[in-house]
């Protein structure tokens, strides 16, 4: 699977092949990730009402299991950035 990366509103979000084992690897080097959602939206407890089941957005539930959010905030030095990279590069 090839790894995607996509920018925006200061985010970068990355799309790997099996997410749980790259956050283990980066928290182990000490690069904290972001997992917006880890459930799709149709599937929570809170969409409940809409009446939608798993199964009925198959591409959502596939993206959830490969996307989250790296550190990347405006006060980031490039330093970290270079770090963050750097371990990114080693785990995937």
């Amino acid at each position: 699977m090839r790894e995607v990366a996509e920018a925006s509103e200061g985010r970068v979000r990355l799309k790997v092949g099996t997410l749980y084992g790259v956050l283990e690897r980066l928290a182990k080097r000490d690069i904290n990730c972001n997992v917006s959602y880890r459930w799709p939206i149709h599937t929570m407890r809170g969409s409940a009402d809409l009446g939608y089941r798993e199964g009925q957005f198959p591409v959502a539930e596939r993206k959830a299991q490969r996307i989250f959010s790296l550190p990347m905030y405006p006060h980031l030095k490039d330093e970290e950035v270079d770090t963050v990279i750097e371990v990114l590069r080693d785990v995937v």
